[in-house]
């Protein structure tokens, strides 16, 4: 992959992102029903978009949350549930929209703010793959894959990647810019072939996906295979 000009270099002011300007339009940009780009939109890591666009903003988090506190009513789940934050401009506010939702509807809400920390994380290791899951626990095992993704003292990212992915997936989905796939070049491959500005999408020149929600993987399938299972 070709050296970016700017690598190592102070970023210029006018690509810097206004933080002011984004929080403000989380809250007075209402995004709008009948525009596919500005709906609840989940990517790999869940929901994505920028105030700026109306794609993320206090109302798409309120319906998320609402949603999350319907499923647990009519499951009857009623444990606590652990919240917490990304480290970006919108994870404060997001944050304060989705507890306010959780409580309103009697959802018992832990969160500990440790700010003496930019960011915090657990990674768990399993020596198992999604043909082990149960019904009940479908997913589960994409979800351990990706809390691996940081390492460990004993483990690059790369070697826990690739030791989750030689677990017999039914199927497998590689994301680029993972240790698996970390070539963003290859991005430009899958544009070649799928043309998404045929549905509004396009690349930039850091090869990354535009809108922020839109998303892409090499997925390697098999006819019994099976990956997120919300029923």
């Amino acid at each position: 992959m070709a050296l970016h000009p700017l690598a190592g270099q102070p970023a210029p002011r006018e690509r810097l992102v206004n933080v002011p300007r984004l929080v403000s339009a989380y809250y007075t940009t209402h995004p709008d029903p009948a525009d596919p780009l500005q709906g609840v939109s989940f990517g790999t890591s869940g929901h994505r978009g920028t105030s700026a666009a109306g794609s993320f903003n206090d109302d798409h988090i309120a319906a998320i949350a609402q949603a999350i506190a319907d499923y647990r009513a009519g499951r009857g789940i009623d444990g606590p549930l652990y919240a917490g934050m990304d480290t970006h401009a919108l994870s404060e506010p997001a944050l304060a929209t989705a507890v306010e939702v959780f409580a309103a509807n009697g959802v018992r809400v832990v969160a500990i703010r440790l700010p003496h920390l930019e960011s915090a994380s657990v990674s768990v290791f399993v020596r198992s793959g999604s043909q082990h899951e149960s019904r009940r626990h479908s997913g589960i095992s994409h979800v351990v894959e990706h809390m691996a993704f940081k390492g460990t003292t004993t483990r690059s990212a790369r070697d826990i990647a690739e030791a989750i992915n030689h677990q017999q997936y039914r199927g497998s989905r590689y994301s680029l810019g993972y240790p698996a796939c970390p070539d963003l070049e290859q991005r430009r491959n899958i544009c070649d072939l799928l043309d998404p500005q045929r549905i509004g999408v396009s690349l930039s020149e850091q090869c990354q996906l535009q809108p922020e929600q839109a998303t892409d993987a090499f997925v390697v399938h098999h006819p019994e295979a099976r990956y997120f299972n919300a029923s």
